[in-house]
């Protein structure tokens, strides 16, 4: 509205030649200076930059109908308009940086732009409004950047000048190569000017169609959006004349075929698996590759690597057949067969390959593949046709025998391929050693001479001691002291006889007592921490004692002096090695007394309020033993009347939780009874809990007695 109404005002003034006041600008111009101020109200742009922060529009400046947005910006940020005018405006925003500018009014909503595009906007006065249809990332149709591309739901890509592009969405693109005549539907990917690049990352696929009317599909390996990529496959193309070019394998359904102009095709039909020809007077007949050796010219036919390559397959004129790699029989039965009538066939049932000779009644015979009964066999032998099953392998390499296994000296091995370790039997059983033994562990399985009814036995050597034994009731010896249960020994002391257990605990004989230790070992001068962290034992010594120890947390393998905290002798005396604040003295585990109670007499609290009562410093105390002392006095009444004070504990200073009872002392005054004599006296000592900062509140209060008094003393607490 401004605008309209500056632009009327500055009409009149240039046709009347006057000066006058501008009710915007506060100041006086001439005719010819309304002439500027209405040209820049109709045609007048305004550079703005924005960078760090958002920036306000002052009124004179929102009357420039185009405003050009410079800046390195570092973050979102507002170009802030006046509120209350209607108006429009079109904005360049030309920022770099990457973010969004926000067109909006100080009261109200508004629309996002990004850097290299044009945007149209309105105001009612409060909120800002796209001109065209669509907001965020929708643009109009005009908004080109300065490849000559547009971007639909989305911001174009960075595209080259060398073509005209439509970005559809985040993936897809559709360009004109207008200097080469070539149409480009693609994928996840855009042309910069010198090379391709991906859009986002994941693979990215093109579409061509060439300006020699050749279509071409290509496509390349997943990558990194902002990439550059090189179409690394061309799977499929077809050029002008309908000629196809696949890369890649081709599926064609049953019985579907491909045809050529004369009839003739290639076509997947019954029997399945197979290919054939048929052309319009022959059906069925093999799909071959035929041909000749420049060397065999009597070959019917010839198989070959390549034009010119190896000669994988042929047959002669004679029916010869040479095969340079694997030839597989199809018929159950058929075999192959040498010149003296031994042969290697494809069993009936099939079994699999039969080995056998013209007379197999005496000759071995060998099955390779599978037999009727063990259907997942490798290899049976037997020792002739149809006689008895004396070798098999399995499929998992199991080897059955039916027979047993005859070592031909006694110094008979079996050996483990590559490791050097055999096996051999003997009078004690079998026995593993490597093939030197001398310091390498010596096995024997049965028994020993010593111990018949070992099961196990390991040596350090070949006629060594033995450091490991297993019976046949499941007892374990071992020679060594310290033993490791999930995880290796940990490095006691070798005096001592240690159990370790999983990575953490432990079970040691000193001999003088046996200790259940937690992340600590002893390596013979110092404890140990085993992992870094909180340790502990418990001891019983030679004497029946119980004792309890523990360690602030530590680092691994550092040393560090563990504290008994507890003791329990053997007649159940109870001994804590815990101190107590100053003043006090621990009477049990958990229970200290104040031994200057009776020097530090009482304290009389304040009657009506509520008073605060603090544990003893750095004691840690979750209760305190409070000693109440109440005494209701007389104050010379001219009646007979009773006299109450009571006492009470509460959780806090006010509101909170009343904790026990109420406690109260009584008396009965007389008119006689002189003023301030004690008519009730009371002493009690209770236990009340404290919070997490040591502090309960008692409150005194009395009934006709403003003389009475309530006093506390702290005698004691638990921790």
């Amino acid at each position: 509205m401004k605008k309209i109404l500056t632009a009327i005002l500055v009409l009149w003034a240039v046709a009347a030649q006057a000066t006058f006041n501008t009710f915007i600008t506060g100041q006086t111009l001439t005719a010819s200076e309304l002439n500027g101020a209405f040209q820049t109200v109709l045609y007048g742009n305004l550079t703005i930059t924005v960078t760090t922060s958002d920036v306000t529009l002052t009124d004179a400046e929102a009357l420039y109908p185009v405003i050009i947005v410079t800046g390195a910006m570092t973050g979102n940020h507002n170009l802030i308009f006046p509120t209350g005018d209607r108006s429009s405006w079109t904005v360049y925003n030309q920022t770099t940086g990457g973010y969004q500018l926000i067109l909006k009014t100080a009261a109200g909503a508004g629309v996002s732009t990004v850097g290299g595009y044009h945007s149209r906007v309105f105001t009612d006065g409060t909120n800002i409004y796209y001109a065209s249809a669509g907001s965020g990332n929708n643009y109009d149709i005009t908004s080109l950047n300065g490849a000559n591309s547009i971007g639909f739901n989305t911001a174009p890509s960075a595209w080259g000048t060398s073509l005209y592009a439509l970005d559809i969405g985040t993936s897809t693109g559709l360009a004109n190569e207008y200097s080469t005549n070539i149409t480009d539907l693609v994928n996840n990917a855009y042309w910069n000017g010198s090379s391709w690049v991906y859009k986002n990352t994941g693979t990215a696929g093109l579409l061509q169609e060439l300006s020699n009317a050749t279509l071409q599909y290509s496509t390349t390996a997943s990558g990194t959006g902002g990439a550059g990529l090189a179409w690394t496959n061309t799977p499929f193309k077809v050029d002008t004349n309908g000629n196809e070019t696949i890369t890649g394998s081709l599926t064609v359904p049953a019985a579907a075929g491909i045809i050529d102009p004369s009839g003739s095709k290639i076509l997947s039909a019954s029997p399945a698996n197979a290919w054939y020809v048929e052309n319009s007077t022959d059906t069925q007949v093999p799909l071959t590759v035929f041909g000749h050796s420049v060397t065999q010219s009597a070959d019917l036919f010839d198989v070959y690597q390549n034009g010119g390559g190896q000669l994988y397959f042929n047959v002669a004129n004679s029916g010869a057949v040479n095969v340079a790699g694997s030839l597989t029989l199809m018929n159950s039965g058929a075999s192959f067969l040498t010149h003296n009538g031994n042969s290697i066939q494809s069993d009936i049932a099939p079994f699999g390959w039969v080995v056998s000779s013209i007379s197999d009644t005496v000759t071995p015979m060998a099955y390779y593949g599978h037999s009727a009964t063990q259907s997942a066999d490798l290899f049976r032998l037997y020792n002739y046709g149809g006689g008895t099953e004396e070798l098999s392998v399995s499929a998992s390499g199991a080897l059955a025998l039916n027979g047993g296994i005859t070592l031909g000296n006694s110094s008979g091995l079996f050996s483990a391929a590559g490791s050097g370790l055999q096996f051999s039997g003997s009078g004690s059983g079998l026995t593993a050693t490597s093939a030197s033994d001398i310091g390498i562990p010596f096995i024997t399985y049965g028994h020993s001479a010593t111990q018949s009814s070992d099961l196990l036995r390991l040596y350090n050597y070949n006629g060594g001691s033995e450091k490991f034994g297993v019976d046949v009731s499941g007892n374990i010896y071992s020679a060594g002291k310290q033993t490791g249960l999930g995880a290796p020994a940990w490095g006691w002391n070798s005096e001592n006889a240690a159990l370790d257990v999983g990575s953490i605990s432990a079970i040691a004989d000193f001999g003088s007592g046996l200790y259940a230790a937690y992340n600590l070992y002893f390596n013979g001068t110092n404890w140990i921490y085993k992992t870094s962290g909180y340790g502990a034992y418990i001891n019983t010594d030679n004497l029946g004692n119980i004792n309890f120890a523990t360690v602030p947390s530590g680092t691994a393998a550092a040393a560090v002096s563990p504290s008994v905290k507890l003791s329990i002798a053997n007649d159940g005396t109870l001994t804590s090695n815990k101190g107590c604040s100053s003043g006090y003295s621990r009477v049990s585990p958990n229970h200290c007394l104040n031994t200057a109670a009776a020097a530090g007499g009482w304290t009389n609290e304040s009657m009506g309020a509520r008073q605060i009562l603090l544990a003893p410093a750095a004691s840690n105390a979750k209760f305190i033993d409070v000693a109440i002392w109440l005494q209701a006095k007389a104050i010379n009444a001219t009646s007979t009347s009773p006299r109450t004070v009571t006492a009470q504990f509460y959780t806090a200073s006010s509101g909170g939780t009343q904790i026990g009872p109420t406690y109260q002392a009584d008396g009965m005054e007389t008119v006689a009874t002189v003023s301030g004599t004690i008519l009730g006296d009371s002493t009690t000592i209770v236990t009340v809990p404290v919070n997490g900062s040591g502090q309960v509140w008692i409150l005194g209060n009395y009934l006709n007695g403003n003389m009475s008094a309530v006093g506390t003393s702290i005698v004691g607490y638990r921790d």
